[in-house]
């Protein structure tokens, strides 16, 4: 049973809570959602940026931006790469998501806020929804708002 719920609409225009999207570890937000979010919200770019320049991006790792009163943007390092010469070629690491969320969890319960994420992993990196939603379950718990919104800005992540 899940306790996602799915929204249709642009998740960008939700004004409290914690926006999470997937990220690759080589310091790039050139496109789908993260490029949106690195126009809108440059400081979660910059943060990102600055992770990558001094540490390295890790998979299932995150960087975070208040952008906001009580509005959070979550960079979840959840692939690798952002291109794979194949297409059919999972970009998507399923356990780094997992592993992502955890981390949004501690922010979630701290914060008190509800989390928001698009198709996370499962446009330009091509994994499988069916793999993803569990782990994201099981990584926030029961007792975390958590929605999915289909179709933010025609974007996939």
């Amino acid at each position: 049973m899940t306790t996602i719920q799915t929204r249709h609409g642009d998740m960008l225009s939700v004004t409290r809570g914690i926006l999470v999207h997937g990220c690759n570890a080589r310091g790039r937000m050139g496109k789908g959602i993260a490029l949106t979010i690195k126009k809108l919200y440059p400081d979660a770019f910059r943060i990102y940026e600055e992770e990558y320049r001094t540490a390295g991006l890790k998979l299932g790792t995150i960087t975070s931006a208040e952008v906001a009163q009580d509005l959070i943007i979550v960079n979840a390092v959840t692939q690798d790469h952002w291109h794979h010469p194949d297409p059919n070629v999972v970009l998507a690491d399923y356990d780094a998501i997992e592993r992502a969320f955890v981390l949004v969890r501690k922010i979630a319960l701290e914060r008190r806020l509800p989390v928001h994420f698009p198709l996370i992993g499962c446009g330009l990196a091509h994994g499988k929804w069916e793999e993803v939603a569990p782990r994201i379950e099981r990584a926030l718990g029961p007792e975390i708002e958590k929605t999915l919104w289909l179709w933010e800005r025609g974007h996939a992540d």
